[in-house]
């Protein structure tokens, strides 16, 4: 049983390093076409690797039991990993999103087009977000005041033109407002950040003292891998208290990222 589940475990992590870079339209005028195809590994690919690497490695020291409980570590430290990801990539746009409108601001203060100055704002930010200006950009092109909603980062500059539009504001004080809200929010995620440090290296020390108490345990003598992994209620009891780690892990990273979202 351990050796098909840690060659079903391989075989999948080849596959998924085998599978293509391209999309399917490609691979299917491949097959039409004579000319040679040079094989690449995809992108990201050892994210795919490693944690089956884990697993398999954990299925041949535990068992079934010990591969369930592997993808669940696994699990955990990857729901962590992305919530850190996720805050670095709001940090990131806020402030890309700060620096576009003093560009706006500045040129419009100027005098030049609001679709000029939002193409400038364009210019050096990340491309989501340029995406989004370039779009506003065309609008102001077509006369056309942009009243929908976008999809998060220029809301509030869509709201602030269309407000300026109807009540004869310049264009410049509602794009300043704009941009003093948007560093007024960046400043105080920044804070929560900081207040939110002791919460999560707290979560991450209670995390880890399963792991610390199983080596306390092998340094005694107590052999509780020996247990863990070589009994039925040890494999059990191994994979439940996973599971609780990865649900504990979820918990903390949600409670902790909403507190510095709102």
């Amino acid at each position: 049983m351990v050796v098909v589940v840690t060659c079903s475990l391989l075989l999948s992590g080849c596959a998924l390093l085998s599978w293509p870079a391209d999309g399917s339209a490609a691979r299917l005028r491949g097959l039409w076409e004579a000319k040679p195809r040079s094989w690449q590994v995809p992108a990201g690919w050892w994210r795919v690797a490693s944690p089956v690497a884990v697993i398999a490695l954990a299925a041949v020291a535990g068992g079934p039991a010990g591969a369930v409980a592997a993808g669940l570590l696994t699990a955990a430290v990857r729901c962590r990993w992305r919530a850190e990801r996720q805050a670095r990539v709001r940090r990131a746009l806020a402030a890309a999103l700060a620096d576009a409108m003093r560009a706006m601001v500045t040129e419009l203060r100027a005098g030049a087009h609001p679709a000029r100055a939002v193409e400038v704002a364009a210019e050096d930010s990340p491309p989501a977000l340029a995406g989004e200006l370039r779009e506003l950009a065309g609008h102001a092109r077509l006369g056309v005041v942009p009243r929908g909603r976008g999809t998060g980062a220029t809301d509030a500059l869509r709201r602030a033109w269309a407000l300026a539009d109807e009540h004869g504001v310049p264009l410049a004080e509602a794009a300043d407002s704009v941009r003093r809200g948007v560093v007024a929010e960046a400043a105080f995620a920044a804070q929560c950040e900081a207040r939110m440090a002791g919460p999560r290296a707290s979560a991450a020390v209670l995390a880890l003292l399963p792991v610390f108490g199983v080596a306390l345990g092998e340094a005694m003598g107590a052999s509780p891998v020996r247990v863990l992994t070589g009994t039925v209620a040890g494999q059990l009891l191994a994979v439940a208290g996973c599971a609780l780690l990865f649900a504990g892990v979820v918990w903390s990273s949600r409670v902790t990222g909403r507190a510095v979202t709102r």
